[in-house]
């Protein structure tokens, strides 16, 4: 029983050391105030955190802005600071305020970057990030405050007196993406045009701030702009027409330049427009001349913007596809100078490719050159396709090949003859031309298949590379199924009707030969 009671009185003895560990752990305060959030870029001297007086602690133990006014106040003349007065504070204010001080002690903690603030006197300051190129930093505000225990360090409301001991800082990239706003264009043709669009916002410069920078750019590829009473380029500020900014466009943009810059470094354009969304719509015809069997239509837009203290970019692609018969493929290890998905051939014919020897036979017949094609778009009926020489009809070649470039994946095309190889008969029959093809999340090529009257002839893979231009088509040989499309030679066409006139003109030279035959045969006898 007494080893009993000796324990509880330790037990008890323990509980009330405890307790007043942790009412003292409770009333500790924080050593210093901690900023967090920034993120890692480059080396860390390349980030300049800088902390900005805007309250101060009086002697007489109250609060003053340190620019009069600055700070809303309360009913009964208690300082209460809103997002609106630190945000005028940055913009308008800065060089209103004392020289800042440099926070220099960091850490750093999974990519990114924890600061270390111990001011040795009671007031607030604004946390303003400079140096930093991919994300643009709202101002924070920190606070020490004045107890009879000393200084309290921490981020201070001081419409209710209550601290936290850091501040994480709200960051956002620039936002910047171009989009094609045309429906369905991944697979294009020639003569299409295609409606573009950015957008991106003015990042909050404060008014300190001058000899901005802010341009908006493309460079096409395959492609020529247009500008015309049907495709007007504009752009709006928060939905609304600004006359500097429209003037900018209207003299970037100008009918078949393959590239612009809108320039719209104006430091009071920028300061009034701070934080609105820029809306730029132009528009590109498609119009490349590359003779491969897919050409890749990269579209590389970019923006160069002020930081706080120096320059970046932003930039956004879209990738658009032309597809084509019988065209020139790169890539492959073979080094094909054509696809092989049609040839011409006469009614004997039969062109397939050969697995063992790598190449396209004649195993029967032979091909045909001369043979004039068209091709429709939609239906046989449908407007005639004209590439981008300008040409709407196309002959085969020696081998009996038809090449067409500039053809669309979302659209089925109809060939149809229309003029025959010297002595062959015109194939009426309309060939369905279509083109399967598979594109990334992202919108680039991955695969595509080439189709005559529903039936896969060739198939192949793309490979983007890593740079714009590096793109491979290579040959799935494995499904080269070469459609054969057959004319008929003129003298071997069947007869038709009734019997016609042959026989009764060899008949009539018979009976003519006999006639004359027997004529002078009695005129012998009647010499005689």
């Amino acid at each position: 029983m007494k080893k009993f009671k000796k324990l509880f009185a330790v037990m008890l003895s323990l509980a009330m050391v405890l307790g007043m560990s942790l009412t003292a752990f409770a009333d500790e305060k924080a050593a210093a105030i901690t900023i967090s959030g920034i993120s890692k870029e480059g080396e860390p001297n390349e980030i300049e955190v800088l902390a900005y007086k805007i309250i101060n602690y009086d002697p007489v133990g109250k609060y003053v802005p340190v620019v009069e006014g600055s700070i809303n106040t309360d009913e009964n003349g208690q300082l209460e600071p809103s997002g609106a007065n630190i945000q005028d504070l940055f913009y308008k204010h800065l060089n209103d305020l004392d020289a800042p001080v440099a926070i220099t002690e960091y850490t750093e903690v999974d990519g990114t970057y924890t600061y270390t603030f111990k001011p040795q006197e009671a007031g607030s300051w604004m946390i303003v990030v400079n140096g930093a190129t991919e994300y643009v930093y709202n101002p924070a505000i920190v606070s020490v405050s004045q107890t009879p225990e000393g200084l309290d360090y921490g981020t201070l409301n001081l419409a209710t007196d209550t601290f936290t001991d850091g501040v994480y800082l709200k960051r956002s990239p620039i936002p910047f993406e171009k989009t094609a706003t045309t429906p369905d264009v991944n697979g294009v043709q020639y003569g299409d045009i295609i409606d573009f669009q950015i957008k991106t916002t003015i990042p909050s410069y404060p008014l300190s701030q001058t000899n901005l920078t802010f341009t908006i750019s493309d460079t096409l590829t395959g492609l020529s702009l247009v500008k015309d009473e049907d495709n007007v380029p504009s752009i709006t500020v928060n939905g609304s027409s600004v006359e500097f900014a429209t003037n900018a466009v209207n003299t970037a943009i100008q009918n078949e330049a393959t590239a612009f810059t809108v320039d719209l470094s104006d430091d009071n354009f920028l300061h009034e427009n701070r934080g609105k969304e820029i809306v730029l719509t132009y528009y590109g015809k498609v119009t490349s001349g590359a003779k491969l069997t897919v050409d890749e239509l990269n579209n590389t837009a970019k923006l160069d913007y002020s930081t706080h203290d120096s320059t970046a970019s932003a930039g956004d692609e879209t990738w658009h596809y032309t597809f084509g018969i019988d065209t020139k493929v790169t890539g492959d290890s073979l080094n094909w100078e054509a696809s092989g998905e049609f040839f011409k051939v006469d009614e004997n014919g039969n062109v397939q490719y050969v697995e063992s020897d790598k190449e396209f036979t004649t195993e029967t017949g032979k091909t045909l050159a001369g043979a004039e094609f068209q091709l429709y778009v939609g239906s046989p009926k449908g407007s005639a396709f004209v590439d981008a020489s300008g040409e709407n009809t196309f002959t085969t070649t020696e081998d009996g090949r038809l090449e067409i470039n500039g053809l669309d994946s979302d659209i089925a095309y109809y060939l149809v003859e229309t003029k025959a190889p010297q002595g062959y008969t015109i194939n009426s029959e309309p060939v369905k031309v279509t083109f399967n093809a598979t594109y990334n999340e992202s919108g680039r090529l991955e695969s595509y298949e080439v189709l005559m009257n529903d039936v896969v002839a060739a198939g192949y893979t793309f490979d983007a590379g890593t740079k714009v231009g590096e793109g491979k088509v290579t040959v799935n040989q494995e499904v080269l199924n070469p459609f054969n499309f057959k004319n008929t030679k003129l003298a071997s066409l069947p007869s038709t009707g009734g019997i016609g006139t042959t026989i009764f003109t060899i008949g009539g030279c018979l009976i003519m030969v006999v006639a004359a035959g027997l004529f002078f045969a009695s005129r012998r006898k009647a010499s005689k």
